[in-house]
């Protein structure tokens, strides 16, 4: 296991690999567990209902959304 000194990282939520899209309006912060998950499981982004859906089906929303 990993010891994290920081608090939030930051996730690009489209196209995590292939865009390279630095753009404030596609990066978001998220606790180092969920970035763990989003690199390992790949989930899509839905910005209309700001929600993560998981290849299981899983959807998880953002809990707190005051930035997109």
């Amino acid at each position: 296991w990993k010891s994290w000194s920081r608090c939030g990282q930051t996730k690009r939520p489209s196209g995590v690999v292939d865009s390279f899209n630095n753009n404030a309006n596609n990066i978001m912060i998220v606790c180092p567990n969920h970035h763990a998950i989003i690199h390992d499981l790949n989930p899509t982004f839905d910005f209309v209902q700001k929600q993560f859906h998981y290849p299981n089906g899983y959807v998880e929303g953002l809990a707190i959304n005051l930035h997109l």
